[in-house]
């Protein structure tokens, strides 16, 4: 009988049962049967009538009792819920804020490193971007070359930071990875960014597994050599250090040591982020196994099924950004592409995804190729629905 009262996923069946537990049991089978719409539970609701079962002896005396017990009880299993919630937005609220700063502080550093090399190279910043400031007819001492580092066994290592330090301006850059082997300047489908012209520069490839150090280098021409591979070798925090030291005389923003500390910081963020998603998918599937018929639409089922362990449909973050005016942000095209593949729209450069990367700690979103656009604007709707009736 429990068993089918919860197929119903109402609330009202529950009560109805509770209130009226003076009366036979039976009686109450009976009524349920009016009240459900689907024909197999009510056949159901029939069938518990036809054993007519009736009541517990002295039932009248306790049932008021009970009903009051009942309700009580429901209301602080409600607030004790939204407290739990409550601290625990509040905690991870508190975490995001934290490490928010680390990404804005990371940002402006990258920013100054930028400025450096630019102006280095004869550009300025202006509204519209960098514009070259040396128009003259000398050549200049700067060109735009591919650079793409393989490092041979990168797989093996929880994280790998690969830097090359252009000496003759003293300028550092940091390659980027999707996955610890290939690193490349600019992005995924285009790795060409400015270089000083065909000057030597210094790759050095520096790996971390559990509480090793890892370290790897090489001299090489900009221009001449645009790809080549690295093999990490065991080294320690000590040896990096002695490699590094020639570089640490540089401005912070170009020193090594400064941006592998905010690679750590990033890397135990990471960490974090993938217990609390770990931690949100496992309440996520309890979620549907207790409540997979009591979805009233296509988006909420969809949303449970697929967002909800990362994501609010308010402002709320939870390992995401909040969900509420997604569709007025960005147009339906672009959402389509970001949820089904995330990653992919990250490489090509687009200035929004990258953003959203930065900005909620580098956290790689699932991709969910199998939804549909139907069910991508059904998810979509379904939230501003919710919205709209706040």
């Amino acid at each position: 009988r429990m068993q089918v009262i919860h197929k119903t996923c109402s609330n009202k069946i529950v009560e109805m049962y509770i209130k009226n537990i003076d009366k036979n049991l039976y009686e109450t089978d009976s009524m349920a049967a009016l009240s459900v719409t689907d024909d197999s539970l009510r056949r159901e609701f029939r069938r518990f009538a036809g054993q007519r079962l009736t009541k517990v002896k002295n039932a009248d005396k306790y049932a008021k009792l009970l009903s009051g017990y009942y309700e009580k009880q429901l209301a602080k299993v409600r607030r004790e819920l939204e407290n739990e919630q409550e601290k625990r937005t509040e905690e991870l609220q508190r975490e995001n804020r934290r490490f928010e700063k680390i990404a804005e502080q990371y940002r402006d550093l990258l920013w100054k490193r930028e400025k450096y090399r630019m102006e280095k190279y004869g550009f300025e910043w202006t509204n519209t971007g960098w514009v070259n400031i040396d128009n003259g007819t000398l050549p200049k001492p700067w060109a735009s070359y591919p650079l793409e580092v393989m490092v041979e066994n990168g797989g093996d290592f929880d994280r790998v930071h690969t830097y090359v330090v252009y000496t003759s301006i003293k300028s550092l850059y940091r390659l980027n990875t999707d996955d610890n082997v290939k690193h490349y300047a600019g992005n995924s489908e285009n790795s060409e960014t400015l270089m000083p012209k065909q000057e030597t520069a210094v790759a050095i490839a520096i790996g971390y597994k559990k509480n090793g150090a890892y370290l790897a280098t090489k001299e090489f021409g900009t221009g001449v050599e645009t790809a080549f591979s690295l093999t990490l070798s065991a080294s320690t925090p000590e040896k990096i250090k002695a490699t590094i030291a020639a570089y640490e005389k540089y401005r912070a923003e170009n020193r090594i040591s400064e941006d592998l500390a905010f690679m750590e910081k990033m890397f135990e963020e990471k960490q974090r982020q993938k217990a609390l998603l770990k931690k949100a998918e496992f309440i996520q599937e309890l979620r549907v196994v207790a409540f997979n018929c009591c979805f009233k639409s296509k988006g909420e089922r969809l949303f449970a099924n697929n967002c909800q362990s990362c994501h609010s449909t308010g402002n709320d973050v939870v390992v995401g950004p909040g969900l509420a005016q997604a569709t007025s942000k960005y147009p339906m095209s672009w959402i389509y592409k970001w949820v089904r593949n995330s990653s992919a729209v990250i490489a090509s450069g687009d200035s929004d995804a990258n953003r959203i990367f930065i900005q909620y700690n580098m956290v790689q979103m699932q991709s969910f190729p199998d939804l549909t656009n139907e069910d991508i604007r059904a998810i979509f709707t379904y939230i501003d629905d919710l919205n709209a009736k706040k």
